[in-house]
């Protein structure tokens, strides 16, 4: 009997309601907070990669190529981030402390997520020789124009042509400024001509592409 007794009440002090935590509330909060935290990242990822050219994984791995062997092999890279939230904070009920939160999360994987793709572009053009040396060309305007050479543009399945981007540091991005307003009439005719013969390749890549399937577009 005492031993019964003892495992009744020993039950009921688990099954004890806590007046002082919402566990509801909290679980709602850490989905809505991932969920945010998610969407932030993926906006500050699109400034590097276009949000269609993009993929998200469950489970990590190695990208694999067979039917490319030239292409270099890649893998998962893990990226993370951490803040702090000091204690008087906490207590005064700062609500500010939320946004500091995501942004200081956010600006820190946004940092490791650019360093990622510039180390991985930076190897793969030196690894098929596809690079510019801006002292060699002469000019910053003039390494543009080379590196405009040096590359494809894309088109999408609509027939719109993406011109590339340009991810510059602000003193190349002031000295690249000041070259080509120095440039020749002519050198920024090369520039349009390269511009135009390269957008007619792009679509017309496209137009091949669409012809490997059968009734593309088609409806039906």
């Amino acid at each position: 009997m005492f031993h019964r007794e003892k495992c009744m009440k020993t039950a009921a002090k688990k099954i004890r309601a806590n007046y002082f935590s919402d566990e509801l509330g909290v679980e709602e909060f850490h989905r809505s907070f991932v969920k945010l935290l998610a969407q932030m990242q993926k906006d500050a990822s699109s400034k590097y990669l276009r949000p269609e050219n993009t993929h998200r994984f469950k489970h990590g791995g190695q990208w694999a190529h067979p039917a490319a062997p030239n292409l270099l092999p890649g893998e998962m890279n893990a990226h993370s981030a951490q803040t702090e939230v000091s204690f008087d904070k906490i207590v005064n009920h700062d609500l500010t402390v939320i946004d500091q939160v995501f942004s200081e999360l956010v600006e820190g994987l946004e940092r490791q997520f650019a360093s990622m793709v510039y180390s991985t572009v930076s190897a793969a053009a030196e690894a098929v020789g596809n690079t510019v040396d801006a002292k060699a060309a002469g000019s910053p305007y003039e390494a543009f124009v080379k590196m405009l050479e040096k590359i494809q543009f894309s088109s999408d399945k609509f027939g719109n042509v993406t011109l590339p981007t340009v991810h510059l540091g602000p003193e190349a991005f002031k000295a690249l400024q000041k070259s080509a307003a120095e440039a020749s009439p002519e050198a920024h005719q090369r520039v349009e001509a390269i511009k135009a013969g390269k957008t007619a390749e792009a679509l017309e890549r496209e137009v091949e592409r669409k012809a490997r399937f059968v009734c593309y577009g088609e409806v039906k």
